[in-house]
């Protein structure tokens, strides 16, 4: 008879569990109802801290993020807009060097969660060291109604600090990670559900996502950018080789 494998835990450090970045412009209500999801679901809420990027115009968000602030365990950044959401990749970088983590979760104001006790996820996971270390791995949490859906990603703090960075194209963080992490084989599905409300989010602030998602296309598909993955790909295979352990 096959012997079940037991879950093994994510190497856990001296701060949270999880640090849920969300870049958020001129959408109060939606960032209340965003938090709110993730909080009241989470079983231990002593896991979590939230880090915010808001532009420094945005006096309502600025005032809902300081109201939150005084709730849940949060930073904020709060700066220039500069080329709007054509620098989604550098917010994404900054609140990853602010956030204290072992994992980052790179979420949207648009989007909630759906799964009671999501949080202990990311405790354990069966096989999360297969190639010998767990300080590379990724986890996609699936969107309802759209199963080919790889958007939303909890992501290794530790990866991270290995590549430096998100995606420096633009508004394309979640897939180019994802791709990378494919590339080594270091990205698995939990059962963590996310509603996304992006399409029914047809404001100004949906409008120039969309734009500068159409901007960035080029620099997404052409050779430069297919390089960026594979070097990537590559720093985190020269991580593996190096710091794995031998198999048990």
């Amino acid at each position: 008879m096959e012997k079940t494998r037991e879950p093994k835990p994510f190497k856990r450090g001296m701060g949270p569990l999880v640090s849920v970045l969300i870049p958020t412009r001129k959408r109060p209500k939606h960032l209340l109802e965003c938090v709110d999801s993730l909080w009241s679901l989470a079983i231990d809420k002593s896991l979590l801290e939230f880090v915010f990027k808001v532009d420094d115009d945005d006096e309502e968000t600025i005032r809902v993020v300081q109201f939150i602030s005084r709730i849940v365990p949060s930073k904020a950044i709060f700066s220039l807009r500069g080329r709007g959401y054509l620098e989604l990749g550098t917010w994404a970088r900054q609140m990853s060097e602010v956030a204290s983590g072992d994992w980052i979760f790179l979420f949207n104001d648009d989007a909630r969660i759906a799964t009671q006790g999501w949080d202990q996820f990311l405790l354990y996971s069966v096989d999360n060291t297969w190639h010998g270390t767990g300080d590379v791995m990724a986890l996609v949490a699936p969107t309802i109604g759209k199963p080919f859906n790889n958007q939303f990603l909890f992501l290794r703090h530790e990866t991270f600090k290995i590549l430096g960075h998100w995606d420096g194209t633009g508004p394309y963080n979640d897939n180019w990670i994802y791709h990378v992490m494919d590339m080594v084989g270091s990205v698995m599905i939990v059962p963590i559900f996310i509603r996304h409300f992006h399409e029914e989010c047809q404001d100004e602030v949906r409008k120039e996502l969309v734009a500068a998602m159409d901007e960035s296309k080029i620099n997404w598909n052409n050779p430069e950018g297919i390089a960026g993955r594979i070097k990537d790909s590559q720093k985190l295979l020269d991580y593996i080789n190096d710091h794995r352990l031998p198999p048990t």
